[in-house]
């Protein structure tokens, strides 16, 4: 950028738009994934860095004015950061060429209660600015300027939601038959926290801890500290389960690069490269869960010695707050997040050290079938119903009633009505998901037989093929 403004003198709002302009161009070209996501990194830094300058000229053009109504925003792409920046109260509804519904942007866009639609094929040549639009996010639709019948049936349809389809509190689930099931939520907000109250669910199974570090470049200690406090009083008392950084280390740290960001210093690894990070997530959470339970939950772990060394790191966090005069939570949990395949062949290893288990289901999806979950090219291998997933995840249930550890299921698959069926068959009764997925999570819930689950599932782990399962657990009973 400063090579531009010397040499072409241009202003340095049109070189940032320049440079941004080249990232895109960049992520057109390459196929490799890593580049693609470091063009995405630094196009979306200059893209703030427009916002900030309040540039008046964005590619020889004058940059539309703020919307001052209600609207559905369209993007060729989602980033976390672009949520922390959309106006609430006019956003309706977002649809994205790119991406796909289990990418962190749209876990948050949907945690925000915006419904959001991505992987919108040829989106900006369908629709353009002023365009009137049906966005269905439960169904996956979209409707371009709709004529009145249609337009007339989706109002009709929204305006007909009773108050148990816009909401159901959640203390007592139950399948039909009587089962009890946990439901608890995945929150990254204290927004979520908020809506995980008003359903009534009884408490927050995944804290996504990294969405702070998103929101604020170099929070501290108090800040987190403040944070994690607000997290349990709006908890109002339900069990919180915390989540350690989940989050690759060229987030974390300035200059650092690698070449498979996925598979490099990311989550519990990059926390071993800043001890320092560590210590002061540690001890913001000891202190907010003073005289109360706290759990804690390690993500990305493949060897008991990382559980060892966080373990570790918490003694001495534990002992020098004590030092200090600092209180102390009564009782501290600590479990895995399974979200690595060798960890879950390997569960059985783990399950002496731990007091619970949580199951990732998207993150092991994608690195078991070596399909980028984010990647339109590799949609088609992103299996959530893939034969060789569904067999772990039988494995991994009773390898964990065999030994008692309590065991459970995370993430955007994991409130999937269709494979539901199949999670409650082999066992499973704890499910974390997002707030805005459980009325709908639940209502399939009480429709469901224990019986005839345990049926579907063990035909489905005979079955060779995730199209062949997929078809069996969307027939009707």
């Amino acid at each position: 950028m400063e090579r531009i403004i010397r040499k072409e003198l241009l202003r340095g709002e049109s070189a940032v738009a320049r440079v941004v302009a080249e990232f895109e161009r960049v992520m057109d070209l390459v196929e490799d994934q890593v580049l693609k996501e470091r063009a995405e990194d630094l196009r979306d830094v200059g893209l703030r860095v427009l916002r900030w300058m309040k540039v008046e000229e964005i590619e020889g053009g004058q940059a539309p004015p703020e919307p001052t109504e209600p609207y559905v925003l369209a993007a060729r792409r989602l980033s976390v950061s672009d949520m922390f920046s959309l106006d609430r109260k006019l956003v309706l509804g977002i649809l994205a060429e790119e991406g796909s519904g289990t990418s962190h942007a749209a876990i948050l866009a949907r945690s925000m209660r915006i419904p959001t639609l991505t992987g919108v094929e040829d989106l900006f040549e369908r629709a353009g600015e002023g365009d009137l639009v049906i966005l269905d996010a439960s169904e996956g639709v979209v409707r371009v300027n709709p004529d009145e019948r249609v337009l007339r049936e989706f109002e009709e349809a929204a305006s007909s939601l009773s108050p148990a389809e816009a909401g159901i509190p959640g203390g007592d689930c139950r399948t039909r038959d009587g089962e009890p099931v946990v439901v608890v939520g995945s929150c990254g907000t204290l927004a979520d926290v908020d809506r995980c109250a008003e359903l009534g669910l009884g408490g927050i199974g995944v804290y996504r801890t990294e969405l702070l570090f998103v929101a604020e470049e170099h929070p501290s200690e108090e800040m987190a500290f403040h944070h994690y406090r607000e997290v349990l009083k709006r908890a109002g008392g339900a069990p919180v389960t915390f989540r350690l950084l989940n989050a690759e280390i060229r987030c974390l740290e300035n200059g650092v690069e690698e070449r498979n960001p996925s598979l490099g210093l990311r989550a519990v690894r990059a926390l071993f490269h800043k001890p320092e990070l560590l210590g002061l997530q540690l001890r913001a959470l000891l202190r907010a869960a003073a005289g109360d339970s706290l759990n804690i939950m390690v993500p990305f772990v493949t060897t008991r010695e990382d559980l060892r060394r966080v373990r570790r790191a918490l003694e001495e966090e534990k002992e020098t707050l004590a030092r200090e005069g600092k209180g102390l939570p009564s009782k501290v949990h600590v479990g895995i997040c399974v979200d690595v395949p060798a960890t879950a062949l390997a569960l059985s290893d783990f399950l002496g050290e731990v007091d619970f288990v949580v199951v990732g289901l998207d993150d092991l999806t994608q690195y078991l079938l070596a399909a980028d979950r984010d990647s339109l090219a590799v949609r088609p291998w992103f299996q959530a119903c893939h034969p060789g997933l569904f067999r772990l995840l039988a494995g991994l249930y009773q390898a964990a009633r065999e030994r008692n550890v309590p065991i459970g299921l995370f993430g955007e698959n994991a409130a999937d009505q269709v494979f539901l069926p199949f999670y409650l068959g082999v066992g499973y009764r704890s499910f974390s998901i997002s707030p805005v997925r459980v009325p709908s999570f639940l209502r399939a819930l009480s429709s469901l037989e224990t019986g005839r689950c345990r049926d579907l599932a063990s035909k489905a782990l005979t079955l060779g093929s995730a199209e062949e399962i997929r078809a069996l657990l969307a027939s009707p009973a």
